[in-house]
């Protein structure tokens, strides 16, 4: 029987974290897409079965993502000159973002961003294509992937599928609220001869203000 843990609070321990529902990230994320040389790709909903653990015979590899360089921040009124004046002028007093070689490695993953509907934010991410490109990606609450899922093994999440995901690739994100989230990029390879493909996740600590 799980524990019922529905909020975070009640999570004291692996094995409350094991029993506890995953949490759609629906309920954070109002809009998502992604953008590689070609057309913009929007997310499509999905439950998921390969989002916490690799398909055998593939295993988990160091992530292929990382954090490219600063957030930027668009209004989403494009009729509203004052709400682009505040998106540009946010964007002038915020550093979002610190890549820098001299800041610890996990500290790079921390991101800050604009939070409500009103706002779009432009993540640039560097996805390795080297020796592997990356043909599927997942998008959760990266806690879900420490879950056993729902009633069928399934977790939430927002897919991309169907093209190669290397280089600079732009993640558009909407947030409903402000608050700090933890959410994990799944990637797998298209690593078949001689295989198994190869599974990675990204964890991208995003502070929404």
């Amino acid at each position: 029987m799980g524990c019922g843990c529905n909020n975070s609070r009640d999570i004291r321990n692996w094995n409350s974290l094991l029993q506890s529902f995953p949490v759609d990230p629906l309920s954070v994320i109002s809009y998502a897409e992604l953008s590689v040389a070609g057309p913009s790709q929007v997310g499509q909903w999905a439950l998921s079965s390969t989002y916490r653990e690799p398909t055998v015979p593939s295993t988990w590899l160091p992530t292929p993502v990382s954090v490219n360089g600063e957030v930027t921040v668009i209004s989403n009124g494009a009729d509203q000159m004052q709400q682009q004046f505040d998106a540009q002028s946010w964007n002038f007093r915020n550093q979002t973002s610190n890549t820098s070689t001299t800041t610890p490695p996990p500290l790079r993953n921390t991101i800050f961003v604009r939070a409500g509907v009103e706002w779009t934010n432009i993540i640039p991410l560097t996805i390795q294509g080297s020796p592997h490109a990356v043909v599927d990606i997942e998008l959760s609450m990266l806690d879900n992937a420490a879950t056993r899922g729902d009633m069928q093994g399934t977790i939430p999440v927002i897919h991309w599928t169907g093209d190669t995901y290397t280089g600079l690739v732009l993640l558009r994100l909407v947030l409903y609220s402000s608050g700090r989230y933890s959410f994990g990029i799944r990637t797998i390879d298209n690593n078949t001869s001689p295989g198994p493909p190869g599974w990675g996740m990204f964890a991208l600590d995003v502070v929404g203000v």
